[in-house]
């Protein structure tokens, strides 16, 4: 008897989680976090999503450095977790067949990161306010990906187009009001510049 088509695609999905355990870490601490955020009516209350680990954009307060990583992990929205799910199903796996998972975590996490201080940088005269969300790391992932899949054998060209219509559209998205360019491009610069470190260090053996 053949496997019903929903036992199939589970598996292949749970293959694919098991190959990509940086993604699969990525995708179960925004979920976890987020439904925090629903227990505690965080969504729409910078108070409480300041207490989760938000960024403000006027500055670090008081020396928390953390949270340059911690705002990475909260979403506003539905749609907003919704999105950068989708992205990081699709770019994580990428990088992590390309280059391994510890590659993947560096270049995630300082995307993460590096977007943070470009939020600083660029908003730190704006309005009063706070930032999350994790597209700064996917953007690392992104700009590592396609350096990654680049003229690379054994690689899909498929592949190299898939993330290029992300980062079309991503950019796009980062022109809407309340979405953060900054962030966006810092993590961007941050995975590419990493991928090819990578990639030099893999050639020269």
């Amino acid at each position: 008897m053949h496997a019903p088509a929903e036992t199939l695609r589970f598996e292949r999905m749970t293959d694919v989680l098991r190959r990509t355990p940086c993604t699969t870490l990525w995708l179960v601490a925004i979920w976890v976090i987020f439904f925090v955020e629903l227990i505690t009516h965080a969504p729409g209350n910078q108070a409480m999503l300041m207490r989760l680990g938000a960024l403000p954009v006027t500055g670090i307060v008081h020396g928390q450095y953390w949270r340059l990583l911690t705002y990475a992990l909260l979403h506003s929205a539905w749609w907003h977790i919704g999105l950068n799910t989708l992205g990081l199903w699709i770019c994580g796996p990428v990088v992590e067949r390309a280059l391994g998972p510890r590659a993947t975590l560096v270049i995630s996490v300082a995307g993460a990161i590096l977007g943070g201080v470009a939020i600083l940088l660029v908003h730190h005269n704006g309005p009063a306010s706070i930032e999350l969300g994790a597209s700064g790391a996917l953007f690392a992932l992104l700009g590592a990906g396609l350096v990654s899949t680049w003229r690379r054998p054994g690689i899909s060209l498929s592949s190299y187009r898939r993330l290029r219509a992300i980062l079309i559209v991503g950019l796009a998205i980062s022109f809407t009001p309340e979405v953060s360019m900054a962030a966006h491009l810092g993590g961007l610069a941050s995975g590419m510049a990493l991928a090819w470190m990578w990639r030099a260090k893999a050639a020269l053996g």
